[in-house]
């Protein structure tokens, strides 16, 4: 595993991140961008749960993306409640497809959302043309009510928990029922809203579905 700090801008916003890549890996390699919890619950890039998908996946040999969504951990501005915290996806995203150095494959990116993380990718569907799939953990029940997500054609991961009592288990499901396919749905045995106890299960359903359904 390679690990490497760095910072990029979100408009004239300086972010901090982390790139993790395959140590194996001699050229571009399938990549996820990992978008993390609220910052009241203790969110940022170095959410346990974020950390464990970052890791298994470069065991896996995929590259990663994480980091701090403005105003949190060393990253400018302020978080407003995530008020635009849509543009720091997007500049995640443009790093991710333009600079070569970054050892991702630009058509094999993969959006990863956990509670916050997850109702920001939500919200802004139409500005991820360029994604290939979405992994949304714990996600808000009112921003995936009101998502574009319904109507897009491409690979959706959904996890839940069963004790879940913040973004309900049985209410993921329930809108699922209504969003176009594929979507897969996993639900983790007694957890809450907080899956960083699980999260070596979790991380591995995760790079197990890339795997198998959408770097097959």
């Amino acid at each position: 595993m390679h690990q490497l700090s760095i910072d990029f801008y979100s408009k004239k916003l300086s972010l901090i991140g982390l790139i993790t890549s395959p140590m194996e890996s001699l050229g571009s390699s399938p990549g996820m961008i990992l978008c993390h919890p609220h910052p009241a619950l203790g969110g940022s890039m170095h959410n346990g749960l974020i950390t464990a998908i970052s890791k298994l996946g470069s065991e896996s040999g995929i590259a990663s993306l994480r980091f701090n969504f403005r105003g949190i951990g060393g990253s400018e501005g302020d978080f407003e409640n995530g008020k635009d915290s849509n543009e720091d996806v997007k500049a995640a995203l443009n790093l991710t497809r333009s600079w070569k150095g970054s050892g991702f494959d630009k058509n094999n990116i993969v959006l990863v959302g956990y509670s916050f993380g997850a109702g920001v990718i939500l919200e802004n569907i139409k500005n991820f043309k360029h994604v290939r799939s979405f992994i949304l953990i714990a996600p808000p029940i009112s921003s995936l009510k009101n998502s574009r997500i319904h109507k897009d054609k491409r690979p959706k991961l959904f996890i839940g928990g069963q004790n879940d009592t913040i973004s309900p288990s049985v209410e993921i499901q329930r809108e699922l029922d209504k969003i176009r396919q594929p979507v897969k749905f996993s639900e983790i045995p007694n957890v809450g809203h907080s899956m960083e106890p699980e999260g070596k299960l979790i991380a591995e359903q995760v790079i197990q579905y890339l795997v198998d359904s959408v770097y097959k």
